[in-house]
């Protein structure tokens, strides 16, 4: 079995702030799946046959395998959550909280940026989704390509099946029971995950997956694909000067180049406010973070799109349990310890239900995953599920032995704990699907965003979700459990860790904060752009996709960035040299 990557054999990327230099060629702010395409592909473009001197911005951490939770205290100590009275936890924190609104938002912090603490499954949307209306013109003329930039994003991503070879975790095993009764076979989906110890293309050494299940606290075994294990390293490796905690304030046109205003956060917090120029800047700090930056730019004199902020999709998530099931699932994380290799969790998603083409009304068709819950919320899990099944759970077993099999389960979990039980006997049902894209971001306390989207939760993808969810807890004789704060209670309220938009693709600044190739419009009206100003992540996507979208926002920074390129006669096809 693969022994976790000691902290020790990481080889850190970032670098202290005092190297910050006073003009970049480029400058690129954010390090998930849009910065680190940006960044990579800028460091492999010469100009007149010399590289660019190009910097990467992150306001969140570097963190290492070896440096994330497995306890609720040692989450907790890297958790902020947005608030009408501020920011409460490190305004740095690796899990980022944003509850004011009317959709709940999570995302990930820190140098990797969400594929950090996302599931790392990568699937492709159905062919009418790439090819709706919502996507401008000049976008969907370029379709015939788009498999290249797919390609480009799985080369560097190296998604894998959890192997054949290896026991099925129980959630799999589960979720194929499922897919039965509902007529769709589950598929055991490729995840960003490696199954093999080595080093990888892109020369960082990994460890092999031992399926701990954790993958949404960070992976400490340094077995997930994220970013900061392929796109950064190699744009570390080509000179791309990585900077970490340092929050980007607003992006100013000065004379002929590009002003960015930052402040410190964390531990260099005292080394206070920098001020860096360059001649061209690519944004990729996701749908919050390009929003809140280019609206406190806007305060600053930055002319922009009417349309900032709107075209919010929360990529119609959904999340739901089937509770206290006649199976065995296991499908509880085990932080550091080592796995049962005979019945491990699984990386967090391992199965699919492909049900996006089987509904009537193909907009609320369903894309059904299983989950692991993760071991740092194992010690409040018990008492909230069992809450939620009886405040809102809907019984699909039947019969007065299935009655006591189920009592049996939570006296025996009330006495042993949550390895076995009610909670073991647990399916987490995470689901994509569409919703409307009539979310509206807005500044919020401190400038941090929040959603204006009253009526979310009550989208009819969500009710055409939940008939789905109950069909597959039947087939497990258990309790479905909805999203617990999706009731009355909470006006029905959703959470997204998916949302996309904000700066969506238009025809022009009428309809859109951007064109159809990632270039920030100058004005609220007409096509003018501003020089050299590029966006080229999940805020450009102006719709929901129905699967999980990294794959999507990956391919597309990769596209941007071939334009980009090709615009400034950059030397370097962004597709070669992709590994050293």
């Amino acid at each position: 079995m693969s022994k976790p990557l000691p902290a020790d054999e990481y080889r850190r990327i970032s670098l202290s702030i005092d190297k910050l230099q006073s003009h970049y060629d480029a400058i690129v702010i954010g390090s998930g799946y849009g910065g680190s395409v940006a960044a990579l592909r800028l460091s492999q473009a010469r100009r007149n046959g010399a590289p660019l001197k190009v910097a990467l911005l992150e306001r969140g951490r570097e963190i290492g395998p070896g440096g994330y939770p497995a306890t609720l205290t040692e989450f907790m100590a890297l958790a902020q959550f947005s608030t009408p009275l501020g920011v409460i936890g490190p305004a740095d924190g690796l899990f980022d909280f944003r509850t004011q609104g009317d959709v709940a938002v999570v995302q990930g912090c820190g140098l990797g940026g969400t594929s950090l603490i996302n599931a790392g499954l990568a699937a492709e949307p159905l062919p009418w989704v790439m090819q709706d209306r919502a996507w401008p013109q000049g976008f969907r003329d370029e379709l015939p390509r788009w498999p290249e930039y797919v390609a480009r994003a799985r080369h560097m991503l190296q998604p894998a099946a959890w192997p054949e070879d290896r026991p099925a975790p129980g959630k799999l095993a589960a979720l194929r029971t499922s897919g039965e009764a509902v007529g769709q076979p589950c598929v055991n989906w490729p995840v960003n995950v490696t199954y093999e110890d080595g080093v990888n293309h892109a020369g960082v050494k990994m460890r092999a997956c031992d399926g701990c299940g954790d993958c949404v606290m960070g992976c400490n075994r340094g077995a997930k694909n994220t970013t900061l294990f392929n796109y950064l390293p190699l744009a570390a490796a080509n000179g791309v000067e990585i900077f970490c905690q340092a929050q980007v304030a607003n992006v100013t046109r000065v004379d002929e180049h590009w002003q960015i205003r930052l402040s410190m956060l964390g531990d260099q917090a005292d080394l206070g406010e920098r001020t860096v120029t360059a001649d061209l800047v690519v944004m990729g700090a996701g749908t919050l973070g390009n929003f809140e930056i280019l609206a406190r730019s806007r305060q600053a004199g930055l002319t922009l799109s009417d349309r900032l902020g709107h075209q919010l999709s929360g990529n119609g998530d959904a999340l739901g349990f089937g509770y206290n099931t006649e199976f065995p699932i296991g499908a509880l994380g085990v932080g550091d310890a080592e796995p049962d290799p005979a019945f491990p969790p699984g990386p967090c998603i391992d199965g699919v239900i492909d049900l996006r083409d089987r509904e009537e009304d193909r907009t609320v068709g369903s894309f059904i995953m299983n989950g692991v819950l993760p071991k740092a919320f194992l010690p409040t899990l018990p008492l909230m599920l069992d809450a939620a099944a009886t405040a809102m759970g809907t019984q699909t077993g039947h019969g007065a032995a299935h009655a006591l099999r189920e009592i049996g389960r939570e006296i025996e979990e009330l006495v042993l704990g949550p390895k076995v039980g009610a909670l073991h006997n647990t399916q987490t049902y995470l689901v994509m699907s569409h919703d409307d894209s009539g979310g509206i971001l807005e500044q919020g306390h401190g400038d941090r965003a929040h959603v204006h989207w009253p009526h979310a939760g009550n989208a009819p993808y969500l009710e055409a979700v939940e008939r789905r969810l109950k069909e597959c807890t039947a087939a497990l004789g258990g309790i479905h459990v909805p999203n617990p704060v999706w009731n009355p209670l909470f006006d029905n309220k959703i959470i997204t860790c998916h949302p996309l938009g904000s700066c969506a693709m238009g025809e022009d600044a009428t309809n859109g904060v951007t064109d159809a190739k990632g270039r920030v419009f100058s004005g609220s009206s007409g096509v003018a752009i501003h020089p050299n100003l590029w966006v080229a992540d999940a805020a450009l996507i102006p719709r929901a996709l129905g699967v999980n979208p990294l794959l999507t926002i990956t391919a597309l920074a990769e596209r941007t960035l071939a334009h980009l390129l090709a615009q400034q006669g950059w030397s370097g096809d962004p597709g070669e040299n992709s590994t050293l």
